[in-house]
């Protein structure tokens, strides 16, 4: 699970998650990209889940069917030159 935790957003541009595999030779290969722009406060829960089963409950915002890679990375793009304040926290359990 992913979390995108923003504490301070502008309201334009907006934020867009996107994470995956990295291979040994570097190369990124997106498992997840956010279907939608983050453009105000608060906490989106992202997963990557192998097992299928991707109904959305609670407070996940979204969720990919795909294999837990063991080396992964996370980009956060940025939609303008406006001002956000945010944190990412992996729990791989």
């Amino acid at each position: 699970m992913i979390a995108l935790d923003v504490t301070a957003a502008s309201g334009t541009g907006g934020l867009t998650l996107a994470c995956g595999l990295r291979s040994a030779s570097g190369v990124k290969v997106a498992l997840l990209t956010a279907a939608a722009a983050v453009i105000a406060t608060g906490t989106r829960l992202y997963i990557i889940w192998p097992l299928g089963s991707t109904t959305i409950t609670g407070g996940i915002t979204q969720i990919t069917s795909a294999p837990v890679p063991g080396d992964i990375y996370i980009d956060v793009a940025h939609g303008d030159g406006s001002s956000y304040t945010y944190s990412i926290t992996i729990d791989e359990t």
